[in-house]
């Protein structure tokens, strides 16, 4: 991850079945939201709210207790909007 943008990496391991580590980075300090929806876009869960530093982070999300199947997880920051698929197994 280089540049000066905010950025959504992919989760791994992908396909998960348990905990899997979501990247990204933020080019300011601020808020963000990543959210997990389904194939059908509906709002699974909130995988991660709250202020988070400029640079790289991580958040981890165990998906232990969902359905298998392919999901898309979305991070919003500043207004913008990031989404990658994730495979549940």
């Amino acid at each position: 991850m280089s540049g000066n943008q905010d950025f959504l990496g992919k989760n791994y391991p992908n396909p998960v079945s348990g905990k899997t580590t979501i990247p990204f980075r933020l080019n300011k300090s601020g808020k963000l939201t990543i959210k997990l929806y389904n194939i059908r876009g509906s709002l699974v869960q909130e995988i991660a709210s709250g202020n988070y530093s400029s640079g790289e982070n991580i958040v981890t999300f165990d998906s232990t207790n969902l359905p298998s199947g392919i999901y898309f997880y979305q991070l919003e920051s500043s207004g913008i909007r990031q989404a990658k698929k994730m495979i549940i197994k």
